[in-house]
């Protein structure tokens, strides 16, 4: 999807080189926008509204979306076909099977449904949103981290072909794990109890530790530690916050219990990384 114009408020144009554009938009609720999907591209969408992402071809055809005053909030990376068959050269057989449905000619989905963004994909697309390096190396990085992208955007569909769902058996039990994730993530600084969790989303303690792990593949506190995690990192890295700013502002009770788990997960303390 490119927008039809650019807009000053609600769209920025991260990075455009040859067969590559990347683009961060951010519409509120209420503003209708026209959306234009060029001809031939492949398209990777991560929705940071609802953490999901999709994968397509758009085919020979350009065609346009119609936005009625819906929020949007998200990262787009168009490819040429050249270019994402080079990307993917050493891919698995998912990601050469559509390459190749993609060359037919024809409008094809990576996935039959958009997959759920986790922590490590949700923090390598803010950090293409908050690109802070030098613009000589821009091209490079972005090349590096969209090729990350299409890994993890592999893997997730490899993973949600595993047998599982033993506990979530409709798409009711689903959104409310779903609820209970966006709740945390939206809580982090004082986030609540398992307990009181379970009453906010609606469904029973064991369903939600059970359920959240298949859905998510993480602990409901393992997910909610990461994130706080993948957070502090990316802030740390915009030098705009101390890190005991960052710190307090996440929930954390000390700068020693901040740095202690920051250093265990990616091995240098706040400092060091600052």
């Amino acid at each position: 999807m490119l927008f039809q114009q650019q807009h000053n408020k609600g769209h920025m144009l991260l990075h455009s080189a040859d067969g590559i554009r990347v683009e961060y938009v951010d519409f509120p609720v209420g503003e209708n926008i026209k959306l234009e999907r060029k001809a031939g591209y492949m398209i990777m969408y991560f929705n940071l509204k609802t953490y999901q992402h999709v994968l397509f071809y758009n085919g020979p055809q350009q065609t346009y979306l119609e936005n009625q005053g819906v929020e949007i909030r998200g990262c787009l990376v168009q490819l040429t076909k050249e270019v994402f068959m080079n990307l993917t050269l050493g891919g698995n057989k998912a990601l050469k099977d559509f390459v190749k449905n993609a060359f037919a000619g024809e409008a094809w989905l990576f996935q039959d449904k958009p997959l759920y963004l986790d922590i490590a994909m949700h923090s390598a697309v803010q950090q293409l949103i908050d690109y802070r390096y030098s613009d000589e190396l821009k091209e490079m990085f972005y090349y590096a981290k969209i090729t990350e992208l299409l890994a993890m955007q592999a893997d997730s569909l490899i993973r949600s072909a595993l047998p599982k769902n033993k506990y979530i058996r409709n798409e009711y039990d689903k959104e409310r794990i779903v609820f209970a994730r966006d709740y945390l993530i939206q809580h982090m600084d004082l986030p609540p109890s398992l307990s009181e969790l379970a009453l906010i989303t609606g469904i029973n303690e064991f369903k939600l530790k059970r359920g959240f792990k298949e859905v998510f593949n993480n602990t409901v506190f393992g997910y909610l530690a990461d994130a706080r995690l993948e957070l502090a990192k990316n802030e740390l890295m915009l030098k705009q916050k101390s890190a005991s700013e960052i710190a307090f502002g996440l929930g954390y009770s000390s700068i020693q219990h901040f740095s202690k788990a920051f250093r265990k997960k990616f091995g240098v303390s706040p400092t060091e990384l600052k």
